[in-house]
């Protein structure tokens, strides 16, 4: 098991659970899917005691890999969204632009968008799905694209 960083006696294990530290004991914490949500989530009490809900993926990437979750996208290799072994998910490094605004550089994270849609289709590049990502693709706005490959992937 190894500790998740900012969060003490809370540690993530390779199986992708979390467990927190009472005495010598480890308890397994309890896992839920928010209303309309899709990832796996545990309560976590802060220092000042304030329970407060957090993404197990989030969680085993960064006690694993050692990173701030927030300057990732974190997908899942596999598809799976409640596989959150260590060795199922994968961190894209999100990089700010320097245009005066608070954009990110969205190519990186709509390459491995764009490889997920190929999957979920199976490859069938006449599937009806494809065809819409298409005609966004050929706007050439980044962000269009990557909004609406994150909404149909998700």
């Amino acid at each position: 098991m190894k500790d998740i960083p900012n969060h003490p006696l809370y540690f993530a294990n390779e199986n992708g659970r979390i467990y927190r530290q009472k005495g010598k004991l480890y308890r397994q914490l309890t896992q839920i899917i928010q209303p309309y949500g899709k990832y796996l989530s545990v309560y976590i009490i802060d220092e000042k005691g304030e329970k407060t809900l957090k993404q197990v993926h989030k969680l085993i990437a960064s006690a694993f890999y050692n990173i701030v979750p927030e300057d990732y996208e974190i997908t899942h290799i596999d598809g799976n969204l409640l596989n959150n072994k260590p060795s199922n998910l994968r961190m894209v490094k999100i990089k700010a632009i320097n245009t005066g605004n608070d954009d990110i550089d969205r190519k990186t994270i709509i390459e491995e968008y764009e490889k997920e849609l190929l999957i979920k289709i199976n490859y069938n590049r006449n599937h009806p799905l494809w065809e819409r990502y298409n005609k966004i693709k050929k706007t050439n706005k980044y962000k269009n694209i990557y909004n609406w490959l994150y909404v149909h992937l998700r």
